[in-house]
């Protein structure tokens, strides 16, 4: 993780957090980003309303369970202020933000084409998804 938030890696930062979810089932994007914040990381998480369309799937991003979130989890991968801006205004308040990030997770679809191909939404190909998994199962180094 430490190496994608210097380098402002997105895709790789987020890869990278599903391996400490693996390794800490328990925690919360609230706990990931209080150390965050005591690592003193660029990157910033904040939680967004679940968009509700057919097919996904809001779950908890180590145990993929879809008790209690509604919430999303997005993180900005920018320099510093900017980071911390994004998700001001975004996720509210830092009390509020992680209030809500103790209620957020991950999208899942059991179909992709239900999901919108405009806007926001981005498909990764086949040899990102395969990227991130090696990432996630520190199979695949960063650096």
């Amino acid at each position: 993780m430490e190496f994608a938030d210097k380098n402002l890696l997105l895709r790789q930062f987020c890869a990278a957090y599903f391996g400490w979810f693996k390794h800490n089932k328990d925690k919360t994007f609230a706990d990931l980003e209080r150390e965050l914040r005591k690592r003193n990381f660029n990157t910033h998480l904040f939680a967004v309303p679940c968009n509700n369309f057919e097919d996904i799937i809001p779950v908890h991003p180590g145990t993929y369970e879809p008790t209690g979130i509604v919430f999303e989890c997005m993180a900005s991968c920018r320099p510093r202020q900017l980071a911390l801006l994004e998700a001001r205004v975004k996720g509210g308040s830092e009390q509020q933000n992680l209030l809500n990030l103790e209620r957020a997770g991950v999208l899942f679809t059991r179909n992709i084409d239900t999901i919108p191909t405009t806007g926001e939404f981005v498909h990764m190909i086949s040899s990102q998804i395969d990227e991130n998994v090696a990432v996630a199962n520190n199979a695949k180094k960063l650096y």
